[in-house]
């Protein structure tokens, strides 16, 4: 929707070098404004520029894990029983050069086959397999399903830094207080209404099904508990009454008029706050059920 097309060789994020792919989703480009990305495509050079309501756009669900991905070559990592792809003979390492007379080299190529031919009504198929340097040729029906049944291997090359514990300690403080930051100018869109609060915001059932998934991953489990834990502090200390932001809020004109707010005051603003985080909690739960159902 925002004109990248696949095959297009991402160069720069507004105008910079990036390291990791994850950095052509991060916060920065997505709650950046004026967000572009500089690409190549056959040759020349073009910028893609990210619209003003982008961000709302990838609250859809489903639309984050859509929106882009690498290009990645492949071979055959398991073939399920009973499968098309095992009647046909398709085996564990085995690398598919080649689908309906067309060359492959990439995952994504042998997708975008595969869904045009399924849309044209053909679920027979003719692979050419790489088997161990020799070329064979199979030939397979996915009936209406269009399943193939195996699972792909990513054939690229993965790196990883190790740091000292003063470093971790280090990088970990930064990347806590940058999901504060990054909640802050999140928080800003939706007061300004770029963003629809109904798709930004979720609850428990979200939280659980989205971010935590149905899979245990142990990295992935601490990451998003320590994400959620910033966030809620970052909540806490936002200037609303029944919270400890309400609290410093109170104090402070306090500390600069010199005198203490009344008693009835006080006790008006924390059932004040204590309406607005129940009907704030109201709001998220509600809104996760509804999602759940449509």
């Amino acid at each position: 929707e925002i004109g990248l097309r696949t095959g297009d060789r991402i160069l720069k994020l507004n105008g910079k070098d990036f390291e990791r792919f994850s950095d052509l989703k991060s916060p920065d480009a997505i709650l950046g404004k004026n967000s572009y990305y500089t690409v190549e495509r056959n040759g020349k050079v073009h910028e893609i520029k990210l619209p003003s309501d982008f961000l709302s756009r990838l609250t859809e669900k489903g639309a984050i894990e859509q929106f882009i991905s690498f290009r990645f070559p492949f071979e055959i990592e398991q073939v399920a029983k009973k499968s098309p792809a095992k009647k046909a003979g398709l085996l564990k390492g085995d690398r598919i050069t080649q689908i309906n007379d067309t060359p492959i080299a990439f995952y994504d190529e042998f997708e975008v086959i595969k869904q045009n031919a399924l849309e044209a009504g053909d679920s027979s198929f003719k692979l050419q397999v790489d088997r161990a340097g020799s070329t064979l040729t199979l030939n397979l029906d996915v009936k209406q399903e269009g399943i193939f049944g195996f699972y792909p291997k990513i054939l690229l090359a993965y790196s990883h830094s190790d740091y000292s514990i003063g470093e971790a300690t280090q990088k970990g403080i930064n990347k806590a207080f940058l999901v504060v930051w990054n909640n802050m100018r999140g928080l800003g869109k939706i007061i300004r209404g770029e963003v629809n609060a109904s798709k930004a915001l979720s609850g428990p059932i979200e939280i659980a099904n989205r971010l935590y998934g149905g899979a245990w991953d142990w990295s992935h489990f601490w990451n998003i508990t320590g994400l959620l834990s910033m966030v809620l502090a970052f909540m806490n200390f936002l200037p609303i009454p029944a919270l400890d932001g309400g609290h410093v809020a109170f104090l402070t004109f306090e500390m600069i008029s010199g005198r203490k707010p009344s008693d009835k005051f006080l006790e008006t603003a924390q059932k004040i706050g204590m309406i607005l985080l129940l009907a704030l909690m109201a709001f998220v739960i509600v809104n996760d059920v509804i999602k759940a159902i449509f």
